[in-house]
C-alpha cells in the first residue's frame, strides 16, 4: 500500500509502502532499483520520504508513522539518526506524515496527531511549532496533510504552504 511518491533528479523515485514497511526505488523507467527497509529494526509504516544533500551523499528522510518519528537514513538505507519521539510537547510526534525542506538546513514535518508543523534542523534538533499552539499569529491547524516549501531569498526565508484537511484550505 504505497502512501507516499518522491521523484529524484534523475527521474527515478522513493515509494513509501506503508504496510509493507519499506521504501520502494524505483529507476526512470519504474523498474525497482532496489527495496530500504530500515536495517534489523525495520520500518514503522513509513509514510513519506525525501531525499536531503547531505556531507558524504544525499540522506534519505523518512516519516515513520507507526513509531512517531523521523529517520534519516544513508545511501545504503543505514539510520543516521532518529528525529522527534511520541508525545505532545515540542518537539514530540503523534503519526508524522509528509515532509518538505526548505533548502537550508531545516525539516518540516506534518504532525497529524498534534494538528501541526514541527521543524527541525538536519541534526535533529527541534527549531519550532506551526499550527496548534504555536506563536507568532500563525493559524490554527485542523489537520496538516500535505505540505511544500517555496525558498526564499537570501534575504528572506521563503513560504510554507500546508494543506489542511481538517479546515479545508491551504
Amino acid at each position: 500500500r504505497p502512501a507516499s511518491v518522491s521523484v529524484r533528479e534523475d527521474g527515478s523515485a522513493y515509494v513509501a509502502a506503508f504496510a509493507g514497511g519499506e521504501i520502494v526505488i524505483l529507476d526512470a523507467n519504474g523498474r525497482v532499483e532496489r527495496t530500504l527497509r530500515g536495517g534489523l529494526r525495520g520500518l514503522d509504516r513509513p509514510f513519506a520520504c525525501l531525499e536531503l544533500p547531505g556531507d558524504q551523499g544525499p540522506v534519505l528522510a523518512v516519516s515513520e508513522y507507526g513509531a512517531n518519528r523521523v529517520l534519516l537514513l544513508d545511501g545504503a538505507g543505514r539510520r543516521i539518526r532518529e528525529i522527534g519521539a511520541k508525545g505532545t510537547g515540542p518537539g514530540q510526534l503523534l503519526g508524522p506524515q509528509y515532509l518538505a525542506s526548505d533548502g537550508r538546513g531545516y525539516l518540516y514535518v506534518c504532525d497529524w496527531g498534534n494538528s501541526r508543523v514541527n521543524k527541525y534542523d538536519l541534526e535533529g534538533n527541534f527549531v519550532l511549532q506551526l499550527g496548534r499552539g504555536s506563536s507568532g499569529g500563525a493559524p490554527r491547524l485542523g489537520g496538516p496533510t500535505g505540505i511544500a516549501v517555496a525558498p526564499g531569498r537570501a534575504s528572506s526565508p521563503g513560504e510554507i504552504y500546508v494543506a489542511d484537511r481538517g479546515r479545508a484550505l491551504i
